[in-house]
């Protein structure tokens, strides 16, 4: 009998080093020995195992099917997860995730065996690898760089799949307003590393590396420019992450170059050094403070928005292991809603809300981690349609983590499968509450809400919640309230509602008078559902009324909320009154 519990309890492993001295990848007695009953502590690296055989021998599809199977099986039998059979399950998730994520990629063995050697870099790349990346050519990046350096590539994990994972696309200039340009980008793949590996290498910077993230160090890689301007910062632009918001303040304001207009570059070409001699406008100081600081190791992030005089840039940066400084450079006066910046893994769109949210500290805790083992399982049991598992899996996760969002999304796609929407409506208006500092967050919880509530005939219910949140988020996030006014807008106009239509445009309007140059897209907007829907002379009296307004809002360039108001009296044919506001502007193209 106890020769027999020591087969059980060691095979596996017999199995493992048996597989590894024939050089042989097979993912058939591993599953086995996964699925044989025993003790699951002795199962924990099985799933790690399964993927790279699977990898190895073209059984990705296999692994992953037998994966999902035990998962399913296990967790249906004991859903009172205690820390093991979670760390298992979590495990098997992640395995699943990266055989789906890297199933049509060649990755040479000895390169697969590399990146997933352990649970801890097979459950980071299962996390950070998106839909929009180009692995084929992230491969050959870590292909090169892992032979390039042998005795230091395991140091630098996260720095090889942060280059592998940003350079697999060309990067597009950090910024337009460039001129002539930087000095001609000509750097290689292996001269970054070098230069990136040697910044972290020892001291200061080492303690950056190993507190980031791939994701963080990718806002770091992020380098476009020449090598020569990437070593000039190094050597000349030197400070601790902690007070490198005084980076942005050195380099002097051209005051002059800015009333002139003159927006783009006017010094020849475009370097750290032209603009630390020459200073520059928010632009220039922007691109500085986040290219010198990418340069030293520090994530650091590039935004533009616009603001009520118009397009602004500033920048964000990684103060610490829990804090970004997110608005250096970003003028209060001005109420620049939202910031828009280029997400180096995807080269979409991104905004500082969105940052904002990945660094809430709730991240950072030892309840994230079992969340997160929580919603990586409630994922597999969502796909296997096991959806009142997925419901209680995904339902631990948020108990642990209130603003953790994946979970809240699993357990609301379960819940509109069974279906039942009552319950899903319900836990919409919850999480609207409780994500209440993040606005898109909210936003897109709350109109969800209504368009259930709607389905449910319950559309009283619905109108009042939509109005009361456009109320809210307009005093923060004009963008939100104009997304969601024009959605219900369309759908006025769809059902012959154009009274209505036009009032919840005016509505919005009203709560947005001080935004300045902000509310000329709303305007345009305005003006075209109000002639679509022949509301046209109601519209000529609003705007007169409204651009009267704005007059007094210091709004500096009157001339196209003039247009605007000449175009709604030429849409009514009100020729008198085109004629009184055609003057304005000629008096003001006179000044």
């Amino acid at each position: 009998m106890k020769r027999i519990r020591f087969v059980s309890r060691w095979l596996p492993i017999l199995i493992i080093a048996a597989l590894a001295a024939s050089g042989q990848a097979s993912v058939k007695p591993l599953l086995d020995s996964l699925n044989e009953s025993g003790d699951l502590r002795k199962k924990a690296d099985l799933p790690r195992q399964i993927l790279i055989a699977g990898m190895s021998s073209g059984e990705a599809q296999t692994a992953r099917d037998g994966l999902s199977d035990f998962l399913v099986r296990t967790y249906t039998a004991k859903r009172d997860l205690q820390s093991t059979r979670l760390t298992v399950l979590s495990g098997t998730a992640d395995a699943m995730t990266c055989l789906k994520q890297w199933k049509d990629t060649q990755i040479r063995d000895d390169v697969l065996k590399w990146m997933f050697a352990s649970n801890e870099r097979m459950r980071s790349l299962a996390a950070i690898v998106h839909a929009k990346d180009d692995l084929s050519a992230a491969v050959k990046h870590i292909e090169s760089l892992h032979d390039a350096d042998p005795k230091g590539r395991d140091g630098f994990f996260k720095l090889i799949m942060a280059l592998a994972l940003v350079w697999d696309q060309q990067r597009p200039r950090i910024h337009s307003q460039m001129g002539y340009g930087p000095p001609m980008d000509d750097t290689t793949m292996q001269q970054r590393y070098e230069f990136f590996s040697d910044v972290y290498a020892t001291g200061y910077r080492k303690s950056i590396l190993d507190r980031s993230s791939i994701r963080d160090l990718m806002f770091v890689v992020d380098v476009p420019v020449a090598m020569s301007e990437l070593e000039w910062a190094r050597k000349n632009v030197k400070g601790s992450a902690t007070s490198w918001k005084k980076r942005h303040s050195e380099i002097v304001y051209d005051k002059k170059r800015m009333n002139d207009g003159v927006r783009n570059w006017p010094h020849g070409t475009y370097t750290l050094a032209a603009i630390k001699e020459k200073g520059g406008i928010c632009t220039d100081q922007a691109y500085y403070a986040v290219l010198s600081a990418r340069a030293n190791g520090i994530p650091a992030v590039f935004f533009r928005g616009t603001g009520r005089r118009g397009g602004h840039a500033w920048f964000a940066y990684s103060k610490s292991a829990n804090t970004w400084e997110m608005d250096i450079g970003r003028y209060t006066f001005d109420k620049y809603t939202i910031g828009y910046a280029t997400d180096p893994q995807t080269n979409s769109k991104m905004t500082d809300h969105q940052i904002d949210y990945l660094c809430d500290s709730s991240f950072r805790t030892r309840q994230y981690e079992q969340a997160s083992q929580y919603t990586r399982i409630a994922d597999v049991l969502l796909e296997r349609r096991k959806y009142a598992e997925a419901v209680e899996a995904a339902s631990a996760a948020r108990r642990l983590v209130k603003k953790y969002e994946r979970p809240w999304l699993i357990e609301l796609m379960a819940l509109k499968a069974i279906p039942k929407l009552d319950r899903a409506a319900l836990l919409l208006d919850q999480k609207a509450k409780v994500f209440s500092k993040y606005h898109d967050i909210r936003t897109n919880a709350r109109e969800e809400q209504a368009e259930l509530l709607e389905k449910l005939g319950r559309n009283a219910e619905a109108e009042r919640i939509l109005d009361a949140l456009v109320r809210r988020v307009g005093r923060d996030r004009h963008d939100l309230a104009e997304s969601i006014t024009m959605k219900r807008v369309e759908k006025a106009v769809a059902a012959g509602q154009g009274k209505k239509a036009r009032s919840l445009l005016e509505d919005l309007l009203e709560g947005q008078a001080d935004g300045g140059e902000k509310v000329l897209p709303l305007l345009r907007n305005y003006l075209g559902t109000t002639k679509q829907i022949g509301q046209t002379k109601e519209a000529a009296r609003f705007l007169s009324s409204y651009v009267k307004r704005i007059r007094t809002s210091g709004v500096k360039d009157m001339r196209p909320f003039l247009q605007i108001q000449l175009q709604a009296h030429e849409n009514d044919n009100d020729t008198k009154g085109a004629a009184r506001v055609q003057r304005d502007i000629d008096r003001l193209r006179a000044y």
